[in-house]
């Protein structure tokens, strides 16, 4: 049995998505990719998720999907697409597998590999299928490092992620996200959820949960805090002035005022570039209203920045 997508409010409470929207999800898809004789913790959370059944809770369907290397993996990702494609499920996909240690993606037990960037466009893809509502799930060690694979001018690869920071146990995960599952489905609390989620404490490091949102805030900051700096804004207002000046003229009061807002001017169009890929505005195009409040505030960091420099 299937349920109907569940919508989910995200609400600021302890260990809470900083966001605005909600998020969809009628289906856990569970890839597992683990060496032979290996303890299958994917195989475990699903009978842990099923079993749910027993308390007459209504649970999405569970589907387990066993890979050996990075091309069976990518297979099924792509298989998931279609159907969200088709059938507008939208599924949680749950990761169970090794990470590297080095932190740069996934490691398989045919020796083959997954970087956190290989992920970007085939998670994106799949994010665009359910509508963006892609929540990916990382019980790898290092998994919450894979936040790196947002491209600079690319679209999100998924609504949310919720990784580990450093080397873990499998029953240290396993725990953690029996417990997550359990709280999301009885629930339908996210909030919650985390917060049971971060309650099972692991030996090192914790969890990172972070939202596309959060993404494009941090966007803002970088873009700020690299191109907005008073050196850079000095730079580009004498080059504009010298410009004006060679061809022979002066700065009237209306260049005057437009030199005196190249930081805010420059950080707002890019904000307005940006917010339209990396929210798939063209596929999606209720995702103007439904992000829309995440380009408002983004805007209103960018005043702020821009006020405290003067």
């Amino acid at each position: 049995m299937t349920t109907e997508p569940q919508d989910l409010g995200l609400d600021h409470q302890p260990y809470s998505w900083i966001a605005m929207s909600s998020f969809r999800f009628s289906k856990v898809a569970i890839i597992q990719s683990l060496d032979p004789g290996e303890f299958e913790t994917g195989t475990e959370l699903g009978q842990s998720i099923e079993g749910l059944r027993d308390d007459d809770v209504v649970v999405p369907e569970v589907e387990l999907i066993n890979v050996k290397g990075r091309d069976e993996f990518l297979h099924a990702v792509e298989k998931l697409t279609i159907e969200a494609q088709q059938s507008d499920i939208a599924p949680i996909l749950q990761i169970e597998m090794h990470g590297w240690e080095d932190k740069s993606g996934l490691a398989f037990p045919d020796d083959s590999s997954l970087t956190w960037q290989e992920l970007s466009d085939p998670f994106a893809r799949l994010n665009k299928a359910t509508g963006f509502n892609l929540l990916v799930c990382m019980s790898a060690c290092f998994g919450g490092h894979s936040l790196s694979f947002v491209k600079p001018d690319g679209p999100s690869p998924c609504f949310g992620l919720i990784g580990p920071t450093h080397s873990v146990s499998p029953s240290e995960l396993l725990g953690g996200f029996r417990s997550f599952y359990r709280e999301l489905i009885t629930t339908l609390d996210v909030n919650a959820a985390l917060a049971k989620l971060h309650a099972h404490k692991l030996q090192e490091g914790g969890y990172i949960n972070i939202t596309a949102e959060q993404w494009f805030f941090w966007i803002a900051d970088g873009y700020l805090k690299t191109y907005c700096t008073q050196e850079r804004l000095q730079a580009r207002a004498k080059a504009i002035t010298d410009q004006i000046k060679n061809e022979g003229k002066a700065l009237n009061d209306a260049q005057l005022a437009a030199v005196a807002q190249l930081g805010k001017t420059l950080a707002t169009n890019f904000l307005n570039r940006r917010f339209p890929t990396f929210f798939m505005v063209d596929a999606i195009p209720e995702n103007t209203a439904r992000f829309g409040k995440s380009l408002t505030e983004a805007k209103q960091e960018v005043a702020d920045f821009m006020a405290a420099k003067k």
